[in-house]
């Protein structure tokens, strides 16, 4: 039992005065609303915060402003890999897709992996964002060209193919079927969409905020609660920098590796037979690690 405190049945209810507790209050308050000279509240202390303290606050609301925009920078423009090369993007493609079967991962023909890769490159896709159309396609559908989704209870579905496009895109002519076809039209649109966002989202700067954006307003619409959507997440984005993530954590196993033992390791690309591509990971041969 508690020496003060309202008491309900057998137990009291404890105040935090009781138990010593004190808690520090927002640099937001003001104070007159808590722990001021004369007040009677005995749990906020508005004592001065210190300068890192202060740098902090002021590091976690200007990263919250840059996230939602405000400031006109973009989630794209942070740290991502440089120079990741097609073998390494195939491999995450392939191995670090969730859902995939085993039996589905055989299957998969690497070729359309390449295809796709191709296409980014010729349609100027950013090299940051290299790999955005295989990580769409791992979300979306497995990497099957005639799944359905967005079905309703009697049956119908809207979605088809690779990337799930609506039926509204057989109007230009696409095959959603068509993986490269389906591919082809998704970039299209988010090329002519980027002079969109430049007059609708001025706030958005850069070629990356911009791209990113418009691929965004394809994949969700144009307009949120009746205003311009300016801000959020495109599908296979969150995949795709899981996917950088994981390349920059190979890229430095395989480093501190040769620098330990500089003979087992390989020095250069090795092909990897589980996963029939070139890849980056260590070969392992007859020698012990």
């Amino acid at each position: 039992r508690a020496r003060s405190g309202r008491k309900t049945g057998r137990f009291a209810i404890l105040r935090r005065s009781d138990l010593g507790i004190r808690i520090r209050a927002p640099p937001w308050v003001c104070a007159t609303e808590a722990g001021a000279p004369g007040s009677k509240d005995p749990i906020v202390n508005t004592a001065p915060l210190r300068p890192t303290r202060r740098l902090a606050v002021v590091a976690l609301v200007v990263a919250q402003l840059a996230v939602a925009g405000v400031l006109g920078w973009s989630p794209a423009a942070s740290a991502w890999e440089d120079n990741v090369s097609d073998a390494e993007l195939m491999d995450q493609a392939l191995w670090s897709c969730r859902g995939l079967s085993k039996r589905r991962r055989k299957k998969i023909d690497l070729g359309l992996f390449r295809a796709m890769l191709d296409l980014e490159r010729r349609m100027g896709v950013p090299d940051r964002l290299r790999g955005m159309t295989l990580a769409k396609a791992c979300i979306e559908s497995g990497y099957t060209p005639t799944v359905k989704g967005d079905c309703r209870p009697d049956g119908t579905c809207k979605a088809l193919g690779i990337i799930q496009l609506w039926p509204w895109t057989q109007r230009f002519g696409v095959d959603r079927t068509d993986p490269i076809d389906s591919v082809r039209f998704l970039l299209t649109r988010v090329q002519i969409g980027m002079t969109t966002v430049q007059d609708r989202c001025p706030r958005v700067r850069g070629d990356i905020g911009r791209f990113v954006m418009a691929w965004l307003r394809i994949n969700r619409g144009p307009l949120q609660g009746g205003r311009q959507r300016c801000h959020g997440t495109p599908h296979g984005l969150r995949r795709l920098r899981q996917w950088h993530r994981n390349i920059a954590k190979t890229r430095r196993l395989r480093a501190r590796a040769e620098r330990r033992a500089p003979k087992q390791v390989d020095t250069d690309w090795g092909y990897n037979a589980s996963s029939a591509i070139w890849s980056t990971r260590p070969v392992r041969r007859n020698y012990a690690w």
